[in-house]
């Protein structure tokens, strides 16, 4: 998930039409601008210098309320440590609450080595036009700016950005606009065997891994008396396994099949997209369960993917098995077994705090505010109610502040309704951001909550907003619910 700030911009951005926020600058390849800092222990850091000594700085913008830039620190720290004599890390705080007192203990409290400081007067966040935190720019032997990123998913994924650029073999900038997925290693399956695997007893559908060899293949196998396939791609890093099949189907066929999976909610997602468009995720835990999907007539290309978004553990995996195509009676028979996805209109969030009133927040030329809710307490209790329907287990609630993602039939049932409990604002924000998805990573953003404590939280929230794009955000009572 996004970082909190960046969603809830995003949120505005559609609720308002509001076009103050400029988008990042292409900045890839070019050189990146000469700056001079003094770090929390008094050194004097120039960007020139760095580059005379080092193949590689690793510029990360942040602010100390952030919460992906205190997650990422420690595998800069790690990084740095072992390649110190190859690459540098300056961390810039572009937040004006941050002063240099603050972040000396900041980088006390975090155990960092590296320098930390203020971007002050450089104009780096006006050079990037900065609207999240963190970015982060690798500036190559070259100073270029080879590649920017907001977020990493993993120590993994950051060594292996690092890597592109450190070395003998990296005679000219090379800019990329995302860390390539990492290399396959695992040796493709044969695919009648493959084929073997996955189709049901009897069946006669082909089966293959990625041709041009970009994702890890599933491999078949036998565990624990069944026949399947299961996804080759290492738990400990961002990857994707995937296999494909062509088919032809009638109208009102379905593609029948079973999947398994253990995953940790926040690191990884089973995904099946048809013809180039998702048509199903999974997340979560459970033994072998059957699902099938409705075909157009005509020709398809089906994948099945296992999408890693960080490092899980390592009892991870995800299988399929049993796939068919079901015609006619049958077909329409497990399409009518399925759990129906209502609308957006016919779910509920809602804030069961007592003495809550609600405020908006508004932008100069804002169609429409944002609504948030003043709770006077320090929790947040959230009611989710669902159509008969909806499957609990697909449905999740996201806390945008920390990115917990969770399904709503793990809250509290009450009668015909879920409670939620949650910090009313984060540990190192002023506000907490909820949002409801009728499906997980992937699906739409059904409702969205906003909470603060008090007036303060408020009026933090405005100036946090209004970091770094410059908007002068206000507020005013508010009408309704959000």
């Amino acid at each position: 998930m996004k970082h909190a700030l960046a969603a809830l911009l995003s949120l505005f951005l559609l609720l308002s039409a509001l076009g103050a926020a400029a988008e990042t600058p292409s900045v890839l390849g070019q050189p990146f601008p000469d700056f001079t800092i003094t770090d929390t222990e008094g050194h004097e850091i120039t960007l020139s210098s760095l580059l005379e000594e080092k193949e590689l700085v690793v510029l990360s913008v942040f602010a100390t309320w952030c919460p992906p830039c205190k997650k990422e620190f420690p595998w800069m720290e790690s990084t740095w440590q072992s390649l110190s004599d190859k690459m540098a890390v300056v961390a810039l705080s572009a937040d004006s609450g941050d002063t240099m007192e603050k972040l000396a203990r900041y980088k006390a409290d975090n155990a960092l080595s590296f320098s930390v400081g203020q971007t002050g007067d450089t104009g780096i966040p006006q050079y990037l036009q900065l609207m999240y935190y963190p970015t982060n720019v690798f500036i190559d032997r070259y100073g270029n700016a080879a590649l920017i990123c907001n977020t990493f998913a993993d120590e993994v994924q950051f060594r292996r950005a690092v890597n592109l650029f450190l070395g003998g073999d990296y005679t000219q900038t090379v800019s990329y606009s995302s860390v390539p997925e990492m290399e396959v290693d695992v040796p493709y399956p044969d695919e009648a065997a493959l084929s073997a695997a996955l189709n049901a007893e009897g069946g006669v559908l082909s089966f293959s891994s990625d041709p041009d060899k970009q994702y890890f293949p599933f491999l078949p196998e036998e565990r624990d008396g069944r026949s399947a396939a299961f996804a080759s791609n290492p738990v400990d890093s961002r990857s994707i396994s995937m296999l494909r099949l062509t088919l032809t189907a009638q109208e009102g066929d379905a593609l029948a099949f079973e999947v398994a999976r253990s995953l940790a909610d926040a690191t990884a997602v089973v995904e099946i997209d048809i013809d180039d468009l998702p048509a199903k995720f999974f997340i979560g835990k459970s033994g072998w369960m059957p699902w099938c999907l409705p075909l157009e007539a005509g020709e398809h290309d089906v994948r099945f993917c296992l999408v890693r978004l960080a490092s899980g553990s390592g009892d991870d995996f995800c299988g399929f098995d049993n796939i068919r195509l079901l015609s006619g009676e049958e077909a329409a028979a497990a399409l009518d077994a399925l759990p129906g996805r209502p609308a957006a209109d016919d779910y509920g969030l809602s804030v069961l705090n007592e003495g809550r009133r609600t405020a908006t927040l508004l932008a100069p030329d804002a169609l429409k505010g944002l609504p948030v809710h003043v709770l006077q307490d320090e929790t947040v209790r959230l009611e989710i109610t669902l159509p008969p329907q909806a499957d609990a287990d697909l449905a999740v609630l996201c806390n945008e502040v920390t990115g917990e993602i969770t399904p709503v039939s793990e809250f509290t049932a009450e009668e015909d309704r879920y409670v939620a409990v949650f910090p009313a604002a984060g540990a190192k924000t002023p506000y907490g951001f909820f949002t409801l998805y009728d499906s997980p990573f992937g699906g739409s953003p059904l409702l969205n909550c906003l909470t603060v404590r008090d007036e303060d939280g408020i009026r933090a929230l405005c100036a946090d907003l209004g970091q770094p794009s410059g908007v002068s955000w206000t507020y005013g009572e508010g009408n309704g619910e959000p």
